[in-house]
């Protein structure tokens, strides 16, 4: 592997990306993003404002999916801000109709899906195959298979426990 290639995430900044882009391609990536970063808030004001046949939070939420497909499409502010982003404009749009007396709160409703245990259990799995990368070097050796049990111990007891409480 060489020194310029990164293991780990897929998405690299402008600033990252300076070395291999020629200096047209940075022109065009900067206008891309200044673009974008001035389309989206107009787009998403034409779709709230458009007289449209929907109901009032499908028409926000259509507003709210045309900005961020704007943003997603220019790369204005990074990706996995932007998804972030279209979260928080759903509740701050109060885009579930959450009335004034109701149990739950928009936040709880747009971020609960987030919140299910699976989701939990898969970042779980996915951190101890990230832990296991360098170990699955020592396999050969016994001291893998200790290392990976530990690992099983210290990180299943916490979960079966939740899991048993719940």
């Amino acid at each position: 592997m060489t020194d310029g290639v990164r293991p780990g995430g897929t998405y690299k900044t402008l600033a990252e990306q300076r070395e291999v882009l020629t200096p047209a391609e940075e022109r065009f990536e900067r206008a891309r993003q200044t673009i974008g970063l001035i389309l989206g808030p107009i787009a998403f004001l034409i779709m709230y404002y458009l007289p449209l046949p929907l109901d009032q939070n499908q028409q926000t939420l259509a507003a709210i999916l045309s900005f961020t497909i704007v943003y997603w499409l220019s790369e204005a502010i990074p990706i996995p801000v932007t998804a972030v982003l279209a979260l928080a404009l759903c509740v701050l749009f109060n885009v579930p109709a959450v009335g004034p007396n109701a149990e739950d709160a928009p936040g709880d409703i747009v971020f609960g899906s987030f919140i299910d245990p699976v989701i939990f259990l898969f970042i779980g799995a996915f951190i101890i195959a990230q832990a296991m990368i360098p170990i699955t070097k020592m396999v050969r050796s016994g001291l893998a298979f200790d290392i990976i049990g530990l690992i099983l111990i210290v990180l299943l007891i916490p979960v079966m426990a939740g899991l048993i409480l719940a």
